[in-house]
């Protein structure tokens, strides 16, 4: 009933702001990165990891988030894991999406190219990949260059490499 009430509702008190994280700003490629799970969206779910200094993404498909899905970020083997290779994890505050603010824009960016497609389920793996690498080669204002530039150090191959000649693999004719 309170819920339904605009008096109530207008009067109530905010929810606390989670407190701001002043991230120190990574030098290196996956130094730091954010993982999320997001959806549900075209009947599936994903988790996404995105790199704090490439803007490398990483989306795979998840048919649930379940417990059982998720648990791997908390559980012990998991726990062993990162001890083992020396990576540190550090929880954003529970509902506040601002605290894992990359990961929550990627997801923007990545629904609204899979909804531009119009793609329906059989075809959204194959869309994701075409989404990714058209993603990881674009230029990003913030970094300056593509993912894949600060990553490898090259753009991806794409089937636009194969429209452009090249001279050095153009077969010369004999006559």
């Amino acid at each position: 009933m309170v819920r339904n009430c605009s008096c109530c509702q207008s009067t109530r008190a905010e929810p606390a702001k989670a407190p701001t994280r002043c991230w120190q700003q990574p030098v290196r490629p996956f130094e730091r990165i954010y993982v999320d799970f997001a959806g549900p969206f075209m009947q599936n779910y994903f988790i996404e990891l995105v790199d704090a200094y490439t803007e490398w993404p990483v989306v795979k498909i998840l048919n649930n988030i379940t417990t059982a899905t998720t648990i791997q970020f908390t559980s012990e083997a998991f726990q062993d894991f990162l001890r083992k290779n020396g990576i540190y994890q550090q929880m954003g505050a529970p509902y506040h999406p601002s605290t894992n603010g990359l990961a929550e824009r990627f997801f923007g960016t990545f629904k609204a190219k899979l909804k531009s497609l119009k793609c329906d389920k059989a075809m959204l793996q194959a869309e994701l990949c075409n989404v990714l690498l058209t993603y990881r080669n674009t230029f990003h204002p913030a970094t300056g260059q593509s993912p894949a530039m600060m990553v490898y150090n090259r753009p991806l191959w794409s089937r636009l490499d194969l429209m452009i000649p090249n001279p050095e693999t153009a077969r010369k004719d004999v006559t």
